[in-house]
């Protein structure tokens, strides 16, 4: 009899653990995959922050953005280049020469006006002409040579050289029109013409670049 109740009793303390053991093993499992899902929440968010960071790094300024908002690492250099000085002068060829294999070419330098603004100039030094109720100047312009000084230009060699057609050709009716000829053509054309030949010089920080007749009928 005390045998048999002993076998009961260890049968019963037996299912007695059985029962209370699974909802522990459950609930452990339970824990486990709650942890599991926190763990991969908070690596997810750590990844979404590290992206988010990365694509911050490289975002790039958009075209509505402010200029202000802008950081302008390149500022523009100023600059220095020496700032080139252009003229052009008017007068009469007094000489042209050749020192230290540099051309010269020395002016007689005066001022010239054409049209209304001749005949305006002309009397202002009382040298127009009146006829049939209206002021003129003869063949449209004016000269006044009020300079008692010479002037001589260097010419680059790299000048260009133009003069007027009628000293090739004089019977020509091309004459007013400009022809470009070498350095060595111009003085052999203009040597003879010395007092007489009209002038201009193109100048680039005062040395001539450009060397043209004025025609005068």
């Amino acid at each position: 009899m005390h045998k048999k109740l002993l076998i009961l009793l260890t049968f019963l303390v037996i299912m007695l653990f059985s029962a209370c053991k699974a909802p522990i093993e459950n609930s452990n499992k339970n824990l486990n995959n709650n942890q599991i899902e926190e763990v991969k929440k908070e690596n997810n968010s750590k990844e979404e922050n590290i992206i988010s960071t990365e694509e911050d790094a490289f975002i790039v300024p958009s075209k509505d953005m402010d200029e202000e908002d802008i950081d302008q690492s390149e500022e523009s250099s100023p600059i220095s280049s020496e700032e080139l000085k252009y003229d052009s002068r008017f007068g009469f060829l007094k000489n042209i020469y050749y020192e230290n294999n540099e051309l010269f070419i020395v002016l007689d330098e005066a001022e010239i006006f054409f049209g209304e603004e001749a005949v305006i100039e002309a009397l202002k030094d009382g040298a127009g002409y009146y006829e049939d109720g209206k002021f003129f100047v003869p063949d449209g312009y004016y000269i006044r040579n009020n300079y008692n000084t010479l002037t001589s230009y260097k010419i680059k060699d790299t000048a260009t050289f133009y003069i007027c057609y009628h000293i090739i050709d004089p019977y020509s009716t091309k004459g007013a029109n400009l022809v470009e000829v070498s350095s060595e053509e111009f003085i052999d054309y203009v040597k003879d013409l010395y007092f007489e030949l009209s002038l201009w010089i193109d100048t680039e920080n005062g040395e001539g670049y450009k060397v043209y007749q004025q025609y005068r009928p």
